[in-house]
């Protein structure tokens, strides 16, 4: 990679805001069984001070012997596998729920080398959530007419999860990289991006979110994280969709569309992050679809 560039914002002058907003050209995804990397950087007060605000101050000196897969490693392996390199870049964008395994080296600066020097976003603590908040601003940007082709990188990170318990810690790292372009070059439109709260009492519950958003499109076919797929079991909306595997917090449902791609047909993807009392929604539909299935 190039020495790294001083960030500056990309220059929109003169160019229309982009009223299709963002758009998919490509998912890689990969899971990472071996967890070789050790935790470093790391401030020990601080991890002393989370794990026995968890209630598992015994467990710090274990919590430092963990291994695993670094955001900087995982966005390395899944540039290697895209079939051609990423243009030049005006964003690009992090979504996990859990820190990286390396502090010391900050995965946006680093991707800040990619072509184009792109101006790195992070979204985190947001569970199965962060991807489709990160959508959300890469959307806008490119309804002002701030970003033609930007990156989102998707972590499970699962060594330096505070507060996950042991089946969580030996599950496999896993990311995923979805290309995006705001010039109306991409395969796949991102449409209806929405959040609804399903905290409060008067709030809908999430299979009931699920089921307004699928009225709301008319019915289409309907992919589901792990997340929601427990928070919709028994109900009578579980029979209509398709979970992710239950493998990743994050990147579930995205390594499943990576698979269900090119699409044929709408596709509604939601999740539920059950910490914030969060259900996020977007419809994707194929850029040759009619034109009533392409809604804002």
């Amino acid at each position: 990679m190039a020495p790294l560039k001083t960030l500056t914002r990309p220059d929109t002058r003169g160019t229309a805001p982009q009223p299709a907003g963002v758009r998919l050209s490509g998912v890689v995804h990969e899971v990472f069984r071996e967890r070789s990397q050790p935790l470093i950087g790391g401030d020990v007060r601080l991890a002393q001070d989370m794990l026995r605000a968890y209630g598992r101050a015994d467990e710090f000196a274990s919590f430092l012997a963990r291994t695993g897969n670094s955001f900087i490693a995982m966005s390395d392996r899944l540039l290697t596998r895209l079939p051609e390199p990423l243009p030049e870049l005006d964003a690009v964008l992090l979504a996990y729920q859990s820190p990286d395994l390396y502090y010391s080296d900050v995965a946006g600066c680093y991707l800040a080398q990619l072509p184009g020097a792109p101006v790195p976003c992070s979204v985190a603590e947001q569970g199965p959530g962060a991807p489709f908040t990160a959508l959300r601003i890469a959307d806008g940007m490119a309804r002002l007419g701030e970003l033609r082709h930007g990156a989102l990188f998707v972590y499970d990170q699962n060594a330096a999860v505070w507060e996950a318990n042991e089946e969580v810690q030996r599950r496999p790292d896993a990311a995923v990289l979805l290309a995006l372009d705001g010039d109306g070059d991409g395969d796949v439109l991102v449409t209806a991006l929405d959040e609804v709260r399903t905290r409060e009492e008067d709030d809908p519950t999430p299979a009931e979110a699920l089921e307004q958003a699928v009225a709301a499109h008319g019915g289409p076919a309907v992919l589901i994280g792990p997340s929601l797929a427990a928070a919709v079991a028994g109900s009578p909306v579980a029979d209509r969709v398709t979970a992710a595997p239950d493998e990743a917090c994050c990147t579930g449902v995205w390594a499943e569309l990576g698979r269900r791609l090119p699409l044929t047909e709408p596709l509604l993807l939601a999740d539920h992050d059950s910490a914030a009392g969060r259900f996020h929604s977007c419809l994707l539909v194929p850029a040759g679809a009619p034109e009533e299935d392409r809604l804002p």
